[in-house]
């Protein structure tokens, strides 16, 4: 659980608000605290190199710059694609990045976000991660994910525009056709009036006829 790091570098009591581990790197607690298992043991054993946290979630990056991710997954922030809404482990996210080194992980709210040595466009690589995990599926979690990240996208296209990306919002679409009821439902929990969600439609269906 996420008690004091006693095995760790700088290790404290149960008050602590850092887990202290390897050669003085610090993982911030997680709401309800960070998992405990054989996944994290041997993770930590391999020796974090950095640690990017939001309040439910967090980035792991090693010492061979691989980024592994645990916590609340409602937006792909821990494992993009994966479908699960919580990882109680870390999960390596090699496939996401394709094998690449990393050289730094951030994360905040329900995003994350990474440094790597490749030539990919940041722009290519979150098109990819975006059509990955907005996936119309009848497995309840997948299609959760993919809803939520629809209705990011959907709010999103009301303050901006951002070319390249005709695939990723004709797929937003079709997950918006085949989920409706659950974009509606989750664009009104946001507090959004629904007269908007048609012009935010709309506004993702000039975005992908712009190619």
């Amino acid at each position: 659980s996420g008690g004091g790091g006693g095995g760790g570098a700088g290790g404290g009591g149960e008050g602590d608000s850092e887990i202290g581990i390897g050669d003085g790197a610090r993982v911030p607690r997680l709401a309800g605290g960070l998992p405990s298992g054989l996944g994290l043991r041997r993770l930590l054993a391999e020796r974090v190199r950095d640690v990017a946290a939001s309040e439910d979630h967090a980035i792991l990056l090693d010492t061979f710059g691989r980024a592994h991710g645990l916590g609340y997954n409602r937006y792909g922030q821990s494992a993009p694609g994966c479908g699960r809404l919580r990882l109680s482990a870390p999960r390596l996210l090699g496939a996401t990045f394709g094998g690449e080194r990393l050289l730094q992980v951030a994360a905040g709210g329900g995003a994350s976000a990474v440094l790597s040595v490749g030539g990919d466009s940041l722009r290519a690589r979150c098109a990819a991660v975006l059509l990955s995990a907005m996936r119309p599926e009848e497995d309840a979690d997948v299609a959760d994910v993919a809803t939520g990240v629809c209705v990011q996208l959907l709010r999103w296209s009301l303050v901006c525009t951002a070319p390249g990306l005709s695939a990723v919002a004709a797929q937003c679409l079709l997950v918006a056709g085949h989920q409706g009821e659950q974009v509606a439902a989750e664009w009104a929990a946001a507090g959004l009036p629904p007269p908007l969600l048609l012009d935010a439609v709309r506004a993702v269906e000039a975005m992908r006829d712009a190619e």
